[in-house]
């Protein structure tokens, strides 16, 4: 098909079909990862593997922290970001009306709130965690230790595989 604009082939119709189902299946592992994985057991699991690799028994532990800052920050920051619109909302605020300036204007009333209170979880989150005495790059003991179980190993192949079609594909 060719339009003016656009050209439409079957190579670029494939093309996307396969992009498309990289990226479902991208979404599907990471929804699958997060609900049955907490964020601690994801970034302690990230930090052994790291732990293991040639010359990253150094910073796995940095690494695995700033993991799991991230992974417990981003709902916080999401759920932030939803309140500070209901009130600009609820303020008279619109978001979808308006020019492109008034749009872009508005919602520069939601970003810096939520960097401002980003920045001050973040200040006391680093106080929290020098009061408790972490320092980096020493390990950290664990409240429950890991175990590798036959129902690990089964997953563990079903999400290889699942790597590997969506990068054949």
């Amino acid at each position: 098909l060719d339009l003016k604009v656009l050209r439409i082939t079957e190579e670029g119709l494939i093309n996307a079909a396969v992009l498309s189902a990289r990226m479902i299946l991208a979404v599907l592992f990471s929804i699958m990862l997060s609900l049955t994985t907490t964020p601690l057991e994801i970034s302690s699991s990230v930090e052994e593997i790291i732990g293991k690799l040639p010359g990253g028994k150094k910073r796995s532990s940095e690494i695995g922290m700033a993991l799991s800052l991230t992974l417990t920050f981003i709902p916080l920051i999401s759920l932030q970001t939803n309140r500070i619109i209901l009130a600009q909302k609820a303020r008279g605020i619109e978001f979808d009306k308006g020019s492109i300036f008034s749009r872009v204007k508005n919602s520069i009333s939601v970003v810096i709130p939520v960097i401002a209170t980003s920045l001050k979880k973040a200040q006391d989150t680093a106080a929290a965690l020098q009061i408790r005495g972490y320092r980096p790059g020493h390990k950290l003991t664990c409240l429950k230790e890991k175990s590798w179980s036959l129902s690990d190993s089964i997953l563990l192949v079903v999400t290889m595989l699942s790597i590997l079609t969506a990068i054949i594909l």
